[in-house]
């Protein structure tokens, strides 16, 4: 069961994937079911309402559309990142390896907000910096150095790349 926090304890961010099929529509609410199985939780005491999704772990979900969905409130802790829920913000793009690239400007854009509304520059990992899972099928700190542009091995939509923000 996720634990209140304040914005002030968040000092990272946790990018994931869903392990789905590239460019398939998965979306948040089938990623709760695949929690209620595993027996994640959330103290749905914090703004039930704002917040249905009872079991999901993430706290944003970006679908191949580029949606972006709200798992859990930013002052609930996560259930994403073993050791690093309490200070963490966690966000699954749906695909495993390759996203289109509405998804790949959603999560940038996200990021951006998250770190205006938080008003600190956050450190941005891989699930895999921080496991032994091989999730989120590209290399972080590698999309970081070619400044939030992915390797075209990661683009569902080959051809000109061009990021509009």
């Amino acid at each position: 069961m996720g634990k209140k926090r304040y914005l002030s304890d968040i000092t990272s961010i946790v990018i994931h994937c869903a392990a789905t099929p590239n460019g398939q529509p998965f979306t948040a609410e089938q990623i709760d079911g695949w929690h209620k199985e595993r027996g994640f939780s959330r103290n749905m005491t914090i703004s039930p309402a704002l917040y249905p999704l009872k079991h999901i772990g993430y706290h944003f979900v970006i679908e191949v559309d580029g949606a972006i969905t709200i798992g859990r409130p930013l002052t609930e802790e996560g259930a994403h990142a073993k050791g690093y829920n309490h200070n963490s913000v966690g966000i699954c793009m749906i695909g495993t390896d390759k996203f289109n690239h509405i998804q790949w400007e959603a999560l940038f854009k996200l990021i951006q907000r998250l770190e205006e509304n938080i008003d600190d520059v956050l450190t941005l990992y891989g699930h895999n910096e921080l496991s032994q899972k091989t999730c989120p099928g590209f290399d972080v700190p590698t999309w970081i150095k070619r400044k939030f542009r992915p390797l075209d091995k990661h683009l569902l939509d080959r051809g000109f790349y061009e990021l509009d923000y």
